[in-house]
């Protein structure tokens, strides 16, 4: 089962293989968790586990709980993507 995993995988990976784009709102959040890891002085990178965890949890509760949806703005996404990449 855990081949057959890998093979997906491969496949859409192989050079005529499709990736679909990240949204707007991946980007905003991949914005907004970076600043939750340099908020809290937290290197993803080289962190252990637990601070993993505790950065990836501040970033999905804050960012569900405060209603950062860009495309919640009825004046558009990019008034508050602005917000989050400035």
């Amino acid at each position: 089962m855990l081949e057959e995993k890998y093979l997906r995988l491969d496949d859409l990976a192989a050079p005529d293989g499709y990736v679909a784009p990240s949204t707007i709102e991946d980007l905003a959040y991949i914005t907004y968790f970076r600043q939750t890891c340099r908020r809290y002085n937290i290197d993803f990178a080289i962190a252990d586990q637990d601070e993993r965890d505790f950065v990836i949890r501040m970033a999905e509760k804050n960012f569900a709980q405060n209603g950062l949806d860009p495309y919640a703005d009825p004046d558009g996404a990019r008034s508050e993507w602005k917000q989050w990449t400035g």
